[in-house]
C-alpha cells in the first residue's frame, strides 16, 4: 500500500516540470537477492569534460540521499549502503548485494554548478524503480513443540516473506486442511483451533510458496489430557474354577498412566476374597484366578495420568456354576392354619430348573399332601398349616450344570400367626378438629408387632398410637382423611387391617388424574373428584397458554364453571399448536379446595399427511344427498357422472377423506340438463335410485322367483303323494284270492329264531290281473292277460313260503319246504273222475280258467315234486336283501315252532293277499278268510302225523272220493252257490284236521293263533 502511494505520488511529480518542458522517464531495474544492479543515469554530456556538478542518489521514504559525490572527494553514503554502492559509467549507481529491503524508488539527481538555475533543479533528475526477487522466507513462526491443555484454546502464526509475496497453507501429517473444518480454521497463513481435543494433537506443517521458491515449517502439538482407552474391556463368561483376563489399554500425553480395577464400585483390591487371586498387569489387564461365583459382575477399567477426569469402561464377567444352596436357616416357622412357606435359599447361573425335596429323610411327593404346591423360585408351599406340616426338610436345587449339593435340614415348627383381638371398622366419620381413636389389637406366637401407616399420601407429624396399639388423631386435621392400615407382624406372618377416615367440615379435596385430550380447536377435561368435606362441591376448570402475554401477565387465566355432578368439561375456542395448562378446581360452601396438578395440552389442527381419496355425492333437486362414488382416487382432478336425465336439475359436492377423518364437503356444484336433445334413459340411471327404492325392487324380484320356486316344488310334492294315496287305496281292495305259481328260489340260509314272535305265517299275494276276482267269485270271463306277462305254468302245486324272525327283530323269508316223492306217484295212480277233471281244468297256477268258469276250489295243499322253472312273475319280487314277508339271503332255518321242525320240502301252497308292508307298517292277518291259519296249523299236523304213522293216516289235504271236490259234479249257478260249495268243503278239511290232531299227543291242546299280528 505504502509502495503504490509513493508510485503515485513519484508520477505526479514527474509529469509535471518547471515550465512543462521535459518530463524524465522512468526506468525499472529487477535484480536478484544477493546479486548486483545497475541503476542507470545520463544527466551528464556524453563527451568532453563535464563542468564542476554534484552527483546525488536520493531513495524515496529516506530524508538523506543514500549516496552523494563531489567532485574528486570522497562520497557520502547512507550506512545501510555502505561497501555495497559505487558510481558505474557517469552518474550511474552500482549496488552490491542485493537485499531484499533494498527494493523501491531511486532518483538520480546532477547539479551543475556554474550553470546553477533554481527553475532547472527539477528537471535535471530521473527516476528508477529496484525490483529485488527473492524466495520465501518465514519472519513468523510457532514453537517447534506446542504443549495445550484439552478443551482450550490454540493459534498458530506463520508469517513469510518474498518476492513476489509467497502464499502460506497448513497441513496436519501431510494432509491440507484448506480454509479448515471442524473446529479447525485458516485464515492469512494463522491456525486457529477454538476447542483443543485429544484427536487434534498431531505435527502442523506451515508452507509458503512463491514463485522463486517454497519454504515449510512445522510445528508439533501435543494435547495435554486424561488418557484414551483405546482397548477396552469386553463381556466375558467363564466356568467355576477356571481363570479370566480382561483386557485395557489407554493412551495419553504425559503418558505417566496407572491403572485401577473396580468391582461393583469397590476396588479389587480392597475386596478380601479377591486380594489374593487378582493382579493388574503392566498393559493394565487385570488377571483373575480360580473365577467363584460371588466373582461375577461389572468390572471397570479405570487409567489415570493425573490430569482431568479419567476416562472408564467396564465388561461383566458372568460365572457358570451348578445350582447350590445359599443359607438355608435351621428351623422354619409356619402359620397354623394359614399358608405358609418354606424356602430354598437357591442361586444358580445357567437360571435354576427345579428343587427336589425330602421330608424326615424321604422324597417328599406332593400329590399326598392336598393344596401342597411348589413355587416358581423352588419353594414348598404348604396351603394349611397343621400337623402333617411337621419335620425335617431338605432341597436339593438343580440346574443345566448339575447341583451343587443337597441343603441343610430345616425343621418346621408350627407357630400362631398373627390375630386381631380388635379390628378397626371400616368407616369413621369425624368433625375437623376433634379427637378421633381407632382401635386396632392383635396377637400371636411370637407375640405381634403393630404398626400404624397412612395409605397414599402420608400425614405430616408423627404418629400417635397408645400403649393399646389404637391410633389416636388429636385433633383431627384435613390431611387425616383417606385411608390407614393396620399391619400385625412377627416371623409367621403378617396380617392387615384397612379403615377409611373421613374428616367432616372440611373444604373439598384435591381432584386426582386430570386428563385433557387435544381436539382441532378446544380440549376435553376429565378429573376424578375428591373427598366434598361433608358438603356438596362443584367445580371449575381453569386454563392459560403457556406463553405469558406482555400485557397480561397476571391476568390470562379463564375459567369455565362445571355443570352440577358432571366430572368433565369441553374447553372450546382454543388455538392450534399452541400449549395450554389446565387446571380443576373444586370449592364447597366452607371455601375453595387447592388446584389439581397442572396438565400440559396443545390442541392441534389435525393436517393428514396424505390423502386416501374422495366420495361424491349427488341429489336431484331438493331431495336428500345420496353417495354416487365411494371410492374416487385421490390424483382425479375431473369425475365423469354418467345417465344423466333431461330436464333435472343435479346438485353435486365432494367429501374428501384421510385414513379416519372426514372433511366438510365441498362447494356445491350445479349441473342442469334442460334442453339437451340427446340423453340417456331412465333405467341407465341406477346409480341415481335411492337405495331403500332399488334394494325393494331387487328383494321383490328375488321373492317372487323363490315364490315360484316353492310353489312348483309344493306342486310335485301334493302330485306324489296324491299319486301314493290312490296306489295305496287300490292296493287296500280286497283282490281275490289264488295259489300262487311256484318260483324257482335260490337256496337261502339264515339263522332260525326260537323267539315266540316266530311263527309261521301265510304269505298273502293279489291278483295279478284285476278281472280275476269276479272270474273265480262271479263266473264271468276273464280279460286276457298282457301280452308282455309269461303265461305261468299249466300244472304244479304251490309252494308255501315259511316266515320267520330274524336277530335283527325283522321278519324274513323261510326256505321252501320240499316235496316228497311218493306224493307224486300217488297223484299219478289216483284215478280222475270226469268231474274231478272238471274241476283241475282250472289251473290254480294261471290266472284264465281253461273253459267255463268255475267256483274255487282247493284242490289240494299237499307236497309236492319239485317244479318245473317257471318265468320270471309279474308280480313285484322280494328284494336281494329280503323283506318282512321274504327270507334273507342264504336263510335256511325253519320257521316251524312245533317241538320238532320240519323236514326240507319242495313247494307249499302259499296264500297270498296283496299287501305293501314295510318297516314302520303294521299289518293285520284279514279276518276274511279265517280259515287261513287253522290251514297252517293242520298242515304242521299232518306232516307231523304222517312221519308218525304214514301208514295209517292219509296224508294232510288227501281227499276221499266222497269227500272230493264237491262242486266239481255238478255246476252251481250262482255266486252264492258256489259259495256255500266252497264252505263244504273247507268244513270237511277241517274236520280231517281235527281228526289227525287228536290222534297226534303232542297237539291235543291246540295252539292259539290270533287273528292279527302287528310288525314293530
Amino acid at each position: 500500500m505504502v509502495w503504490c502511494l509513493s508510485l503515485a505520488i513519484l508520477s505526479l511529480i514527474i509529469s509535471q516540470g518547471a515550465d512543462g518542458r521535459r518530463k524524465p522517464e522512468v526506468v525499472s531495474v529487477i535484480g536478484r537477492a544477493g546479486e548486483s544492479a545497475v541503476l542507470g543515469c545520463d544527466l551528464l554530456p556524453p563527451a568532453g569534460r563535464p563542468p564542476l556538478h554534484v552527483i546525488e542518489w536520493l531513495r524515496f521514504g529516506f530524508l538523506l540521499p543514500i549516496f552523494i559525490q563531489f567532485g574528486l572527494y570522497s562520497p557520502r553514503i547512507d550506512p545501510n549502503y555502505v561497501g555495497r554502492v559505487q558510481l558505474h559509467t557517469g552518474a550511474s549507481l552500482r549496488i552490491e548485494g542485493l537485499r531484499v529491503e533494498d527494493q523501491g524508488w531511486y532518483e538520480c539527481r546532477v547539479l551543475l554548478l556554474d550553470q546553477h538555475s533554481p527553475e532547472e533543479d527539477f528537471a535535471n533528475g530521473s527516476w528508477v524503480h529496484l525490483t529485488v526477487n527473492s524466495p520465501p522466507q518465514f519472519q513468523e513462526t510457532p514453537p517447534p513443540v506446542l504443549e495445550v491443555q484439552e478443551l482450550e484454546p490454540v493459534t498458530l502464526h506463520c508469517v513469510a516473506r518474498g518476492s513476489p509475496q509467497p502464499h502460506v497453507t497448513w497441513k496436519l501429517q501431510g494432509e491440507d486442511l484448506g480454509q479448515g473444518r471442524g473446529q479447525v480454521q485458516v485464515q492469512n497463513g494463522t491456525l486457529w483451533i477454538r476447542r483443543v481435543e485429544r484427536s487434534s494433537s498431531g505435527v502442523y506443517t506451515c508452507q509458503a510458496s512463491s514463485t522463486e521458491g517454497s519454504a515449510t515449517y512445522s510445528t508439533e502439538l501435543l494435547v495435554l489430557g486424561p488418557p484414551v482407552i483405546v482397548v477396552p474391556p469386553k463381556n466375558s463368561t467363564v466356568n467355576a474354577s477356571q481363570d479370566v483376563s480382561l483386557a485395557c489399554r489407554a493412551e495419553a500425553y504425559p503418558a505417566n498412566l496407572t491403572y485401577s480395577w473396580f468391582l461393583d464400585g469397590i476396588n479389587v483390591f480392597h475386596i478380601s476374597r479377591l486380594q489374593s487371586r487378582v493382579r493388574i498387569l503392566v498393559d493394565g489387564s487385570l488377571r483373575l484366578q480360580a473365577a467363584q461365583p460371588d466373582d461375577a459382575g461389572h468390572y471397570t477399567c479405570v487409567p489415570s495420568n493425573g490430569l482431568l477426569h479419567p476416562p472408564s469402561a467396564s465388561a461383566y464377567l458372568t460365572v457358570l456354576y451348578p445350582a447350590q444352596v445359599t443359607v438355608m436357616p435351621p428351623e422354619t416357622p409356619l402359620p397354623i392354619g394359614m399358608q405358609g412357606v418354606i424356602r430354598c435359599p437357591v442361586r444358580a447361573n445357567p437360571p435354576l430348573l427345579f428343587v427336589s425335596w425330602t421330608k424326615d429323610g424321604q422324597a417328599l411327593q406332593l400329590d399326598k399332601f392336598p393344596g401342597w404346591s411348589q413355587g416358581t423360585e423352588g419353594s414348598l408351599i404348604i396351603a394349611l398349616g397343621n400337623e402333617d406340616a411337621l419335620g425335617e426338610y431338605s432341597c436339593t436345587p438343580y440346574n443345566s450344570l448339575g447341583t451343587a449339593g443337597p441343603s441343610p435340614v430345616t425343621r418346621v415348627l408350627l407357630k400362631a400367626p398373627p390375630a386381631f383381638i380388635e379390628r378397626p371398622k371400616e368407616e369413621y366419620f369425624q368433625e375437623v378438629g376433634r379427637e378421633l381413636l381407632i382401635p386396632c389389637s392383635a396377637q400371636g406366637d411370637p407375640p405381634p408387632t403393630v404398626s400404624w401407616a397412612k395409605v397414599g399420601r402420608g400425614l405430616r407429624g408423627q404418629i400417635q398410637v397408645d400403649h393399646n396399639s389404637s391410633l389416636i388423631l388429636r385433633p383431627l386435621t384435613k390431611e387425616a382423611h383417606g385411608r390407614w392400615e393396620c399391619s400385625a407382624s412377627n416371623s409367621v406372618a403378617r396380617v392387615a387391617a384397612t379403615t377409611d377416615v373421613y374428616v367432616l367440615g372440611t373444604s373439598p379435596h384435591v381432584v386426582t388424574n386430570v386428563s385433557v385430550v387435544p381436539l382441532p380447536k378446544g380440549a376435553n377435561v376429565s378429573w376424578e373428584p375428591g373427598f366434598d368435606g361433608g358438603y356438596l362441591q362443584r367445580f371449575s376448570v381453569w386454563y392459560t397458554p403457556l406463553a405469558k402475554r406482555p400485557d397480561r401477565a397476571h391476568h390470562d387465566w379463564l375459567s369455565l364453571a362445571v355443570p352440577v355432578g358432571a366430572v368433565y368439561l369441553l374447553v372450546p375456542g382454543l388455538q392450534p399448536h399452541t400449549q395450554y395448562q389446565f387446571s380443576v378446581l373444586a370449592q364447597n360452601k366452607l371455601g375453595s379446595g387447592p388446584f389439581s396438578e397442572i396438565v400440559l395440552s396443545a390442541p392441534e389442527e389435525l393436517i393428514p399427511k396424505r390423502l386416501d381419496g374422495y366420495v361424491l355425492e349427488g341429489r336431484q333437486g331438493s331431495q336428500g344427498w345420496e353417495v354416487l362414488d365411494r371410492a374416487v382416487a385421490g390424483t382425479e382432478m375431473q369425475l365423469l357422472v354418467p345417465g344423466l336425465i333431461k330436464d333435472v336439475l343435479y346438485e353435486f359436492r365432494l367429501v374428501a377423506f384421510a385414513g379416519s377423518y372426514v372433511s366438510d364437503p365441498s362447494n356445491t356444484a350445479n349441473v342442469s340438463t334442460s334442453g339437451l336433445e340427446v340423453y340417456p334413459s331412465r333405467t341407465q340411471l341406477p346409480g341415481l335410485l335411492p337405495q331403500p327404492v332399488l334394494a325393494g325392487v331387487v328383494g321383490g324380484v328375488c321373492f317372487l322367483g323363490v315364490a315360484v320356486l316353492v310353489s312348483i316344488l309344493a306342486a310335485c310334492f301334493m302330485n306324489r303323494r296324491r299319486a301314493a294315496r290312490r296306489r295305496r287305496k287300490r292296493l287296500r281292495q280286497d283282490p281275490p284270492l289264488i295259489f300262487s305259481p311256484p318260483r324257482k328260489s335260490v337256496p337261502h340260509s339264515a339263522p332260525g329264531s326260537s323267539s315266540p314272535d316266530s311263527v309261521a305265517k301265510l304269505k298273502l299275494q293279489g291278483s295279478p290281473l284285476p278281472s280275476l276276482r269276479q272270474s273265480l267269485l262271479w263266473g264271468e270271463p276273464a280279460r286276457p292277460p298282457s301280452p308282455h306277462l309269461d303265461p305261468p305254468p299249466k300244472r304244479g302245486p304251490l309252494p308255501l313260503e315259511p316266515i320267520c324272525r330274524g336277530p335283527d327283530g325283522r321278519f324274513v323269508m323261510g326256505p321252501t319246504v320240499g316235496v316228497p316223492q311218493e306224493r307224486s306217484e300217488l297223484e299219478r295212480a289216483e284215478p280222475r273222475t270226469p268231474a274231478q277233471r272238471l274241476a283241475r281244468s282250472f289251473d290254480c297256477s294261471s290266472s284264465s280258467p281253461s273253459g267255463a268258469p268255475q267256483p274255487l276250489c282247493i284242490a289240494d295243499i299237499s307236497p309236492v315234486g319239485s317244479p318245473p322253472a317257471v318265468p320270471p312273475s309279474p308280480l313285484p319280487a322280494p328284494s336281494a336283501g329280503g323283506s318282512y314277508l321274504s327270507p334273507a339271503p342264504g336263510d335256511t332255518s325253519s320257521w316251524a315252532s312245533g317241538p320238532e321242525r320240519w323236514s326240507r320240502r319242495e313247494h307249499v301252497v302259499t296264500v297270498s293277499k296283496r299287501r305293501n308292508t314295510s318297516v314302520d307298517e303294521n299289518y293285520e292277518w284279514d279276518s276274511e278268510f279265517p280259515g287261513d291259519m287253522e290251514l297252517l296249523e293242520t298242515l304242521h299236523l299232518g306232516l307231523g302225523s304222517s312221519r308218525l304213522q304214514p301208514e295209517a293216516e292219509p296224508e294232510l289235504g288227501g281227499k276221499t272220493p266222497e269227500e272230493g271236490c264237491l262242486l266239481n259234479t255238478a255246476q252251481v249257478p250262482g255266486p252264492e252257490a258256489r259259495c256255500a260249495a266252497l264252505r263244504e268243503e273247507f268244513l270237511a278239511f277241517r274236520r280231517r284236521r281235527d281228526a289227525t290232531r287228536a290222534r297226534l299227543p303232542a297237539y291235543r291242546q291246540p295252539v292259539s293263533h290270533p287273528e292279527q299280528a302287528t310288525l314293530l
